[in-house]
């Protein structure tokens, strides 16, 4: 999901800057859905243990929008 919305946020930016906030909002809004049912699924259906399940997957997701967001202030250099 991560790489996916960095090639998306960077081929917007590069082909129509003016266009990056909707793209951005649009993908944000999509990330929420898609891992609000993935971890809904994992807790439910494959019945993993919640507390280590979404402590793992919280330092997972930070992480990776750290990433993300140092990705961005260098594209916006």
């Amino acid at each position: 999901m991560a790489a996916g919305s960095w090639v998306l946020v960077e081929r917007t930016y590069r082909e129509r800057p003016q266009a990056l906030m909707s793209v951005m909002v649009a993908a944000f809004a999509f990330k929420v859905v898609f891992f609000g049912a993935y971890v809904a699924v994992m807790i439910r259906v494959v019945a993993l243990r919640p507390i280590p399940f979404i402590a793992s997957f919280t330092g997972y997701l930070a992480g990776l929008y750290f990433m993300e967001a140092l990705y961005l202030r260098r594209l916006f250099r």
